[in-house]
């Protein structure tokens, strides 16, 4: 187990790099949403571009991991 200086544990490399594919689609979310709630057009397609970029990350990741195995 490795504490990182965040304060994450972490079991393994993947695990942490799977965190942080969900938390680009996390954070284009958030961002979306507050573009809808103060009607920024900007935030709102900063959001839908996170979102979609950490999906399309995962998504490679998850082909090489199968390509892997």
């Amino acid at each position: 187990m490795i504490i990182t200086p965040d304060g994450w544990e972490n079991n393994s490399a993947g695990q942490s790099r799977g965190r942080d594919l969900r938390h680009a689609q996390v954070k284009g979310s958030i961002k979306k949403t507050a573009g809808r709630l103060t009607g920024s057009r900007r935030l709102r397609a900063e959001g839908r571009r996170d979102r979609f970029k950490g999906n399309l990350k995962q998504a490679g990741a998850k082909v090489k991991d199968a390509v892997r195995h």
